[in-house]
């Protein structure tokens, strides 16, 4: 084969590559959410009540920018309990059950480290809010995936892996990891 096919056949290799990624839509870009994550807080008691861990966990989501016409807009929130998870959006309130209903929560990575992500939730195949329901600091969803990982295993994609090497400074020592509240 001459050199000059070898090229045309490259580029046309390429250039159907390119087609089918963006003909099946996948993206480079991760999709922001106007809701970000401002307040969260998770409780994982230890003691048994009737048999079953009572541990909750809550996320409130603020829409940026803040205009005059939003500033008394009603935040969002997500709080996941042992029966299933309770939104609040658009002055409403509405309780999915892990029992009765099939939960979905997506995660998308942002941030070139990683250090926040995008979350689209699914309940019965439909999503909650419009697109993605919010995004959140990896530091305030850690709890929240432990929580749901523990109520409906498995219901969660596209999380961040967990670093399993401990961190060092820069004298070599472990940097002990901070406490999970």
């Amino acid at each position: 084969m001459s050199a000059i096919r070898k090229v045309v056949t490259a580029r046309i290799l390429v250039g159907s590559l390119s087609l089918l990624v963006n003909a099946t839509g996948a993206s480079t870009e991760s999709i922001y959410s106007p809701w970000w994550g401002t307040d969260c807080h998770s409780v994982h008691p230890e003691t048994l009540t009737k048999g079953v861990i009572q541990s909750n966990g809550y996320v409130s989501f603020r829409r940026f920018p803040v205009t005059p016409e939003s500033i008394d807009e009603a935040p969002r929130s997500i709080a996941v309990f042992d029966r299933g998870i309770t939104f609040r959006l658009d002055g409403s309130r509405f309780t999915a059950s892990w029992r009765d209903a099939h939960i979905q929560i997506r995660v998308v990575p942002l941030g070139a480290y990683h250090s926040a992500v995008a979350m689209t939730v699914l309940v019965n195949d439909r999503v909650v809010g419009d697109g993605v329901f919010g995004n959140m600091e990896l530091t305030c969803w850690r709890p929240l995936e432990d929580l749901i990982e523990r109520y409906s295993p498995g219901s969660i994609t596209g999380s961040p892996p967990r670093p399993h090497i401990p961190l060092h400074d820069q004298n070599g020592n472990v940097v002990p990891e901070p406490p999970q509240h």
